[in-house]
């Protein structure tokens, strides 16, 4: 039923997708599942999310929130939390998104999760970017690509510089910013990332016509 809530939401059914989690909803109730019940709201606020319905969205997340609580479970608690931060930070409610992003790398920490902390790290440092903190967002950035250079995890180097360039552009370092584009270009090129490039050329070209105007 959730595959099937995910197709449907794709097709752009979206009515029928929540039709389908409610049935997996009701089934995972009746069986006493709680993890499944915590995975389907998750989808289910995703969703709302993805269609600007945002109070909706944090109206589930917090459900989900509850109910993984009460069970302990540490690694749904932490992903309910960055879902939380994730959504606040689409609405521009950056410092509530920061609240919660601590939250989730403080238990993905306790857990290991080094993948978990690098994309934590990310949307610490990409938060307080708009938030107008410079230093906290490069401090951030900068831990994120230390555990993804440790981890020798191209990928996460690649996405983390791409980041650190986009940090430097909102406060007008041009040139910094160009060097992090390219330094993320290089990797995903290597790595055959096409779209990613593709993104990559953009971002260049858009820091390169702000350095000719300054």
């Amino acid at each position: 039923l959730i595959l099937l809530g995910k197709k449907q939401f794709k097709a752009g059914n979206f009515d029928q997708s929540i039709q389908s989690l409610n049935q997996a909803t009701q089934l995972a109730s009746r069986i006493k599942n709680s993890e499944m019940l915590i995975n389907i709201k998750l989808e289910e606020a995703e969703f709302y999310k993805q269609r600007n319905k945002h109070i909706e969205s944090i109206r589930i997340l917090n459900q989900a929130l509850s109910l993984a609580s009460k069970n302990a479970d540490k690694t749904l608690l932490a992903e309910c939390h960055q879902s939380i931060g994730s959504t606040y930070w689409q609405t521009g409610h950056y410092n509530e998104a920061l609240e919660n992003y601590y939250k989730s790398i403080l238990i993905k920490e306790s857990l290991q999760d080094s993948i978990g902390m690098i994309h934590l790290l990310k949307n610490i440092g990409l938060a307080y970017r708009e938030l107008g903190q410079y230093e906290k967002g490069l401090s951030n950035l900068n831990q994120g690509l230390e555990i993804a250079e440790k981890l020798n995890d191209s990928l996460e180097i690649a996405d983390v510089y791409n980041s650190i360039g986009s940090l430097h552009y909102k406060f007008n370092r041009f040139e910094e910013a160009t060097k992090y584009y390219n330094r993320s270009l290089t990797i995903r090129q290597r790595l055959g990332l096409i779209r990613s490039q593709i993104s990559s050329h953009e971002n260049i070209a858009r820091a390169l016509s702000q350095r000719a105007l300054y």
